[in-house]
């Protein structure tokens, strides 16, 4: 090997020890999310996304006014009802939860009354 390639040869190398490793942490944080299951109606639309920290995103969208006004999200994981949180009026909603959730439910409580329930199928 001649001075001017073991020159090349000893840049490719170095830059190659940097590159791959940095190549490897980048596809690591840059993956996409994947949707997991959404679900639409004429009032709401529900998209479950797994996020990358191994976390569920839940986003509801209400296109319609509410008819109980005191609608409650509840995630059921196996047997272990979680409130996510409340829905009061149109507009956009996201609930960071477990990813072990595999069903939701909109409830008003003050009427007892079951607006929807969506069962998340896992890939």
């Amino acid at each position: 090997m001649t001075r001017s390639l073991r020159k090349i040869h000893f840049f490719v190398w170095r830059f190659l020890l940097i590159a791959f490793p940095l190549g490897i942490f980048l596809a690591l944080i840059l993956r996409p999310d994947q949707t997991i299951e959404s679900f639409s109606s004429s009032d709401f639309e529900i998209n479950a996304t797994t996020l990358n920290d191994s976390t569920q995103l839940i986003h509801i969208e209400v296109k319609n006014p509410l008819r109980y006004p005191s609608c409650i999200v509840i995630g059921i994981d196996l047997d272990k009802q979680l409130v996510l949180g409340s829905v009061s009026k149109k507009g956009n909603y996201d609930f960071k939860t477990l990813p072990s959730i595999n069903r939701i439910i909109l409830v008003d409580k003050l009427k007892g009354v079951d607006i929807l329930n969506f069962s998340l199928k896992k890939p």
